[in-house]
């Protein structure tokens, strides 16, 4: 029996020194420490299982069970600085954090995974239920009608059973971390907590000898860039396409082009804006074709457009953005809109483009004046006439 189970560990940490080799290259050796004495109780444990009673296995298996905890702790805590130190080249915090936390090593070694933004204005119990429904979704139901005492209780629960990681973005205050620190306790669960915070001692509070990153911010050359656009934009600048130069701005997270191309034409280039997260395009009245190619804006969460008229469809590639959470599209015309929803059952030709996305929301022009409207006003006529 302690002979089966050191084997599957002996297995699991084995797999990890091979597949994760170029992540794990800092810590290689203390994993093959682990390794080799595992071993060592493994050849033991063969020839004594029959000779030792129940009470020595039991101590044999306490043994084994907290090695493997050290293992494991080594390998996660090492996984998490790893990733940070490989993307951190000007990202922002929640752009890194989302980055590690979606990472397909992170989702093969944690067994639960929960994301929740705190910001300013938490309530323990809302931050609580939207943890427990990411770690158990099949329990919905039953988690928003609980209180903070079974919430608190049932995520102990989980965490005993689940090896997981837990995203706390934008935790303001220590008082936030106060509120939560029950349903965290270091003693009994291996939780991974990772928070995203403008306040470094929140972090210290949590864990003086935890990792922190800093992220770093634009350099001059960058912020020059970026104001040049933004500020003091160039009439003869705003008839070419703006996004080459914009797509390369490394912590560029949101981006709301708003009256500031007149051009016709607009391409999202393969591996621009990795950072980009909300993009609104407002008012762009020649607007006629946009291309996202494939690999661009990889992690957008949110996609605004308005009264951009004269855009025949919407790009092919958004096919491709597996990340964005919500289309909302305003002022478009009618055949626009039609081409996008689904109406009776029937899908419009341009709705497999954002077939894939939770929330879409259009809005006709319904409330502002049309040309001809407009033209009826100053000619002085009505309907009625």
């Amino acid at each position: 029996m302690a002979e089966a189970v050191v084997s599957i560990v002996v297995g699991r940490l084995t797999d990890l020194l091979t597949q994760e080799a170029t992540l794990l290259r800092g810590v290689t050796d203390e994993i093959q420490q682990v390794v080799t004495e595992l071993m060592r109780i493994k050849a033991f444990l063969k020839d004594a299982d029959s000779r030792i009673g129940e009470q020595r296995v039991r101590i044999l298996l306490a043994q084994v069970r907290d090695l493997v905890y050290d293992a494991e702790d080594v390998v996660e805590s090492f996984l998490l600085k790893a990733l940070a130190s490989e993307r951190r080249r000007s990202q922002g915090k929640t752009t890194l954090a989302r980055k590690i936390y979606n990472h397909s090593t992170i989702k093969k070694h944690f067994s639960g995974l929960a994301w929740v933004s705190i910001s300013q204005k938490w309530q323990p119990k809302a931050v609580l239920q939207r943890i427990l429904v990411s770690l158990v979704p099949e329990k919905r139901a039953e988690i928003l009608h609980s209180e903070v005492d079974k919430l608190v209780e049932n995520l102990l629960e989980i965490q005993l059973k689940k090896n997981c990681l837990i995203v706390l973005d934008d935790i303001w205050s220590i008082d936030a971390w106060d509120s939560l620190k029950a349903a965290f306790p270091n003693e009994i669960c291996r939780t991974k907590i990772m928070l995203t915070s403008r306040n470094v001692d929140v972090a210290s509070h949590v864990n003086p000898r935890c990792f922190v990153y800093k992220p770093q911010v634009l350099d001059a050359e960058q912020s020059w860039e970026l104001l040049r656009l933004k500020a003091l934009p160039k009439p003869d600048y705003l008839k070419e396409d703006p996004m080459p130069i914009l797509e390369k701005i490394p912590t560029l997270r949101n981006l709301d082009l708003t009256n500031a191309y007149v051009g016709k034409e607009m391409v999202c280039s393969a591996n621009g804006f990795q950072n980009l997260e909300r993009l609104v395009l407002w008012n762009l009245h020649n607007l006629v074709k946009w291309e996202i190619e494939k690999g661009s804006m990889p992690i957008l969460l949110l996609l605004r457009i308005r009264r951009c008229r004269k855009l025949e469809e919407l790009p092919e590639g958004l096919k491709f953005l597996s990340s964005l959470e919500k289309i909302e599209i305003n002022g478009m015309p009618s055949d626009f809109n039609e081409r996008v929803r689904v109406v009776d059952g029937e899908a419009g030709p341009d709705f497999y483009k954002v077939a894939h996305i939770p929330d879409l929301e259009i809005s006709g022009i319904s409330g502002e004046l049309t040309d001809a409207m407009i033209l009826k006003i100053i000619l002085g006529s009505s309907d009625s006439e």
